[in-house]
Parts: structure tokens; C-alpha cells; sequence
């Protein structure tokens, strides 16, 4: 038994090979693999289902553009236009991506641990 993160990105790409602005990323920890599948599970389609609500009710403001989630639910992405920003340069679209990572391959990193696990 190890442990597990889900590991979220939140980036606003400028255009299809370049991001505009530094990736937020976000890291919730799980003891189990199955665990953190069902936990990026619910986290997908919450905020799958939060950017389709604000697209009924505004829809001049946000627009939902890529989505999907492997059928192991190690990895999800969504991609939509946050219409708000449009008027900024280079923005393109938000992409907000989880994947599962074991703790231990961050751990081995060649450089040191990039994310600290308590």
C-alpha cells in the first residue's frame, strides 16, 4: 500500500502550444489507489457539471469546449472558454487537468521531492 495524490492544473492557455499564465496546481492525497479514482471521479463531474450550469444560466460567460475522463479514472481534463477574458491578450481558453500520481514517484525525483507529503 503507497500513497496517492490527485494532482489538479488549472492553466489559461494563450493558444494551442503555449500557456499564457503559471499553472495553479492543487494536491489531494488518498492511502489508496481506488480511493483517489473515485475522489478525481467526483471532482470531475462536479466541476463538469458547475461549468454546464454556468453555461445554461450565462451563457455569454463561460463555454464549454473539451472534456472527458479515462475509463481507469487516473486522468481527467476540461477545457472552456471563460468569456469574460477573451478581451485579454493571448487568452485562449482555461484547461483544468487531474491526474493520479503515486507519492513515492514525486518523492524520487532526481532533484528532490517537488511536493511535500506529510
Amino acid at each position: 500500500m503507497g500513497l496517492y495524490c490527485v494532482v489538479k492544473t488549472m492553466t489559461r492557455i494563450g493558444s494551442v502550444t503555449e500557456a499564457t499564465g503559471i499553472s495553479i496546481p492543487s494536491v489531494y492525497y488518498c492511502k489508496t489507489k481506488k480511493l483517489a479514482c473515485a475522489y478525481l471521479e467526483k471532482r470531475y463531474n462536479a466541476s463538469l457539471n458547475s461549468i454546464k450550469l454556468q453555461e445554461k444560466i450565462n451563457a455569454s460567460e463561460i463555454e464549454l469546449i473539451n472534456c472527458g475522463i479515462n475509463d481507469d479514472k487516473t486522468w481527467c481534463n476540461i477545457e472552456y472558454k471563460e468569456k469574460n477574458l477573451t478581451g485579454e491578450p493571448g487568452y485562449f481558453h482555461t484547461q483544468e487537468e487531474m491526474r493520479i500520481v503515486r507519492a513515492q514517484e514525486i518523492l524520487d525525483l532526481p532533484n528532490g521531492p517537488a511536493l511535500h507529503v506529510e
